[in-house]
C-alpha cells in the first residue's frame, strides 16, 4: 500500500516536471483552492487565480529548470508538510546565460476530496 508521504512525494515530483516544462495547466490543479504562497521578496499570493497569474508571469519572463536536492515528508491525518532544498537554473527568456540559484522551501499539504493539494508554500534563497 502506498503511503501518504509517497503520494505527496510523487505529486511534488509531478510539480517539478510540470514546472520544468512550463506547463501552467498541470501545475495549478496541484494547489488547493485556499492556497497561500509566500515568495521571497514579494507579496503574499492567496488563491489559485493569484498563483496562476504569478506563475504565468514567471514563465513569460524566464526559462527555468528546478532540481530537488533533499526532501522530508511527514504528516498526520489530512495534513502534511514537505521540506527541502532546491536548485533552479534560471535565465531571462530572451537574453542571458543561465545562473543557478539555491534555496529552501516548506510546503504544507492538505488532503481534500480530490487528494493531496499544496495548501501553503514558502521558500527562500540561500
Amino acid at each position: 500500500m502506498i503511503t501518504d508521504a509517497e503520494t505527496i512525494g510523487k505529486s511534488y515530483a509531478g510539480w517539478i516536471q510540470a514546472f520544468n516544462r512550463g506547463d501552467l495547466d498541470a501545475l495549478i490543479p496541484l494547489y488547493s483552492t485556499e492556497v497561500v504562497l509566500n515568495p521571497p521578496g514579494g507579496p503574499e499570493l492567496a488563491g489559485r487565480d493569484a498563483v496562476r497569474e504569478w506563475i504565468s508571469r514567471f514563465f513569460e519572463n524566464n526559462r527555468a529548470r528546478q532540481t530537488e536536492v533533499t526532501r522530508e515528508v511527514e504528516g498526520a491525518g489530512n495534513w502534511a508538510w514537505l521540506r527541502g532544498r532546491f536548485e533552479i537554473e534560471i535565465s531571462e527568456r530572451r537574453t542571458g546565460p543561465f545562473e543557478t540559484i539555491r534555496g529552501a522551501h516548506l510546503m504544507i499539504w492538505k488532503r481534500d476530496d480530490s487528494g493531496w493539494r499544496i495548501y501553503r508554500d514558502i521558500w527562500n534563497l540561500t
